[in-house]
């Protein structure tokens, strides 16, 4: 009898977890960096006030950039790798088919593609 050598792992099935995990550690270090080198003061070109160099305003694009991707990207990034983990985990728990749709118990309907009559 022959054995069936396992299929190997995808080298890609850790980008949805490195993509929603490493996003807001990455902008969370930036803007943990910038804010604790004063950088945020630096933000005025958003009030449309003048800034005093060109540096200061390089300073206030990292900073505003770093705090959008930390409130704004990262909680996505990270609710979709959650809801990506969660729904695979969801679906290879029942019978291995990924397409299988809903469970028959719970009666939605989706059993047969004959409309059913009362």
């Amino acid at each position: 009898m022959s054995e069936v050598a396992p299929e190997p792992s995808s080298p890609w099935r850790w980008l949805p977890w490195l993509w929603g995990l490493g996003l807001p550690l990455l902008s969370g270090g930036i803007l943990l960096v910038a804010h604790v080198a004063g950088w945020k003061s630096h933000t005025s070109l958003l009030s449309g006030t003048s800034p005093g160099s060109a540096t200061t305003v390089i300073q206030g694009l990292v900073y505003v950039t770093a705090w959008f991707g930390f409130v704004i990207l990262a909680p996505i990034a990270a609710l979709s790798a959650l809801c990506d983990r969660a729904l695979k985990r969801l679906f290879d728990s029942r019978s291995g088919d990924r397409l299988a749709g809903p469970p028959p118990e719970l009666g939605c309907g989706l059993e047969g593609n004959a409309p059913t009559k009362h």
